[in-house]
């Protein structure tokens, strides 16, 4: 009965992955460098094209791509956040900077209301060190403990 439970998970959690590299790919526009991904739509349109102008801006001033995604999986949690994001950025060719795809991407799990904060690439790892996470976690999740996502996105940009 064990082994039937823990297979039934592996196979959720990699539906889980395969649908988040799907959202991610299918939000990308080709002619336009995407750095917000939303599809938990929490963001109305006008968020949305703010915040995504301003972490391109950002990227494009340090060569370091700032992403952040939404997911609205109920399947996401906890204990498979970590896995989640780091699948997706690796896997995505949308997602970091130049060739050794670096970048900081805020993953948010909606259902659990988790989060995952990532950085990746020799820039990316340098410039975000635990402390910072941490520093940058207690600043945004102000944000989103009153569900402003608007705010709390915009700070996590910005602290970026």
């Amino acid at each position: 009965m064990k082994k039937i439970i823990i297979r039934a998970s592996v196979l959720v959690l990699i539906l889980t992955l395969i649908i988040g590299m799907f959202s991610i790919n299918a939000f990308a526009d080709e002619n336009k460098a995407q750095y917000v991904y939303d599809p938990a739509y929490l963001l109305t349109d006008e968020e949305y094209a703010e915040l995504n102008a301003l972490a391109a801006e950002i990227s494009e001033k340090y060569q370091c791509a700032v992403h952040f995604v939404t997911d609205d999986n109920p399947e996401l949690n906890l204990d498979n956040i970590q896995m989640y994001a780091e699948d997706l950025y690796l896997s995505s060719p949308v997602l970091g900077w130049g060739e050794s795809k670096d970048g900081f991407m805020l993953v948010l799990g909606t259902a659990d209301r988790c989060y995952w904060l990532l950085a990746y690439g020799p820039y990316g790892n340098y410039a975000l060190t635990d402390y910072g996470k941490d520093w940058m976690s207690e600043n945004f999740l102000s944000y989103f403990a009153d569900d402003d996502w608007y705010g709390g996105f915009r700070t996590y940009i910005t602290d970026c």
